[in-house]
C-alpha cells in the first residue's frame, strides 16, 4: 500500500504542476488578444502618419467560411475588384496577400482571422509576416512589424 500510496502522491503534484502550467499558459496566450475595434484604430492611425496612406477596416467570409478581418486601402483597386459589395468570396482570402497569385504591396492588408468576439487575436499578422511569399512592400512588412512588437512588449 505504500508504494500505491507514493505513486498517487506523485501524481497530484504532476497534476498540480499541469495545472499551473495551463494557467500559465493562457495567460501567455492571452497577450496576444486585444480588443479588436480599439486596436484596429491604433494601427489605420499608425499606418496613415507612417506611411501617409488611410485605411478602412473591412470583415468578409472567405470559401472556408474563415472571418476575416482586413485593411483596405483607400481607393484600392484590388477591393473594388475582389471585394467590394460581397459579403462572402468564393476563394481563400489568403490569396490576396500571396505574390504568387496578387500584387498586392499595400493595398489589403490580412490582420486577422477567427477573431473571437471583439478581439483580435494578434498571432496571425505576426506569423503573416515571415510568410515567404507574402507580397506586402518591404516598408509596409517594417510598419507592420514595428507596430505588432510595440503592442506586445506593452502588454509584457
Amino acid at each position: 500500500m505504500n508504494t500505491y500510496k507514493k505513486i498517487l502522491e506523485m501524481e497530484s503534484v504532476v497534476l498540480l504542476k499541469l495545472q499551473q502550467d495551463k494557467k500559465a499558459l493562457e495567460k501567455i496566450r492571452k497577450k496576444l488578444y486585444w480588443d479588436k475595434s480599439f486596436i484596429v484604430g491604433k494601427l489605420i492611425q499608425y499606418l496613415e502618419k507612417d506611411l501617409g496612406v488611410k485605411y478602412y477596416h473591412y470583415e468578409i467570409i472567405d470559401e472556408d467560411y474563415n472571418f476575416i478581418d482586413l485593411l483596405v486601402k483607400e481607393d484600392s483597386d484590388i477591393f473594388k475588384k475582389e471585394i467590394n459589395g460581397k459579403d462572402f468570396l468564393n476563394y481563400n482570402i489568403e490569396n490576396l496577400i500571396n505574390k504568387k497569385y496578387t500584387n498586392n504591396t499595400d493595398e489589403i492588408i490580412i490582420i486577422g482571422i477567427n477573431s473571437e468576439n471583439n478581439y483580435l487575436n494578434l498571432q496571425y499578422l505576426c506569423d503573416s509576416l515571415s510568410y515567404k511569399f507574402l507580397s506586402y512592400s518591404d516598408n509596409l512588412k517594417e510598419k507592420l512589424n514595428t507596430f505588432t512588437e510595440y503592442v506586445l512588449s506593452k502588454n509584457m
